[in-house]
């Protein structure tokens, strides 16, 4: 488990010089906005914009900068010494990511959760974590990005949201892609690219588990069920719930009610 103890996202700073020669007794992670000078090993680097470094607990820290600049970053233990050789991500060496974006809003978050002390905010901060860390390593491994720009990612999401908000409407590709403002076939690639799968599938999927909802926790026949959300014929809803579910609506309402 990955447990903060200290953490600021877009933390800015004037002029600044960092100098722990013992180290801490955390780990530290730093995502560098700006370009800063840092010494590893005696050796002293300028970054690139958007360079990131994880320090390992009581490795030497020296970095400093010349003008106003701004940084994420967190302080943090992990309990699993072998956690960053897993995977495949080199601690107190400088790491350039093909690409970064992803990383502030996580801190981001990290942040909100670390000072908004709600249930469960440990066990969600090291999941946060761990997918930032993992992102991390995919981008310094050289995976190619799937290209997507904050803002597009977000209109999709949005755009995801609507539709799940409305099931039983009879969305076609061609409306959403309007609705982003993109090409059918630009569309595809990039609803893929962001959540994984393509529109249609997620579509469905999403009936899918509304209807093993209703089937559960309501007395709506089947054909009610199939008409709420969205199917014109009863039969394509049976056939499509036993294809994605292995079971019959009727038989998957009798075994979650047993």
């Amino acid at each position: 488990m990955i447990v903060l103890t200290e953490i600021r996202h877009m933390w800015p700073e004037k002029h600044i010089l960092i100098n722990r020669p013992q180290g801490l007794p955390v780990y530290t992670f730093l995502h560098f906005i700006n370009s800063v000078e840092v010494t590893i090993d005696g050796r002293s680097y300028i970054t690139k914009p958007h360079t990131c470094l994880i320090y390992s607990p009581k490795t030497p820290q020296l970095f400093q900068y010349g003008s106003p600049m701004v940084h994420d970053w967190f302080h943090f233990t992990v309990d699993d010494s072998d956690y960053f050789s897993n995977i495949s991500l080199p601690t107190d060496v400088l790491l350039t990511p093909t690409h970064s974006e992803f990383i502030t809003p996580i801190v981001k978050e990290l942040e909100h959760e670390f000072f908004a002390d709600k249930d469960m905010g440990k066990a969600l901060m090291s999941a946060k974590s761990e997918e930032l860390f993992i992102k991390l390593s995919r981008a310094v491994s050289g995976e190619i990005p799937y290209g997507v720009s904050l803002d597009t990612e977000e209109r999709f999401r949005e755009l995801r949201s609507d539709i799940f908000s409305d099931l039983s409407y009879p969305w076609k590709v061609s409306e959403m892609a309007k609705r982003v403002g993109l090409s059918p076939s630009r569309f595809y690639s990039t609803y893929r690219s962001v959540f994984g799968n393509s529109p249609m599938n997620d579509l469905i999927s999403a009936r899918i588990d509304a209807a093993k909802n209703m089937l559960s926790f309501s007395n709506l026949r089947i054909n009610e069920i199939a008409e709420n959300l969205g199917y014109n014929n009863v039969t394509h809803f049976m056939r499509q719930f036993a294809s994605n579910v292995g079971m019959s609506p009727g038989v998957y309402r009798k075994s979650s009610r047993k």
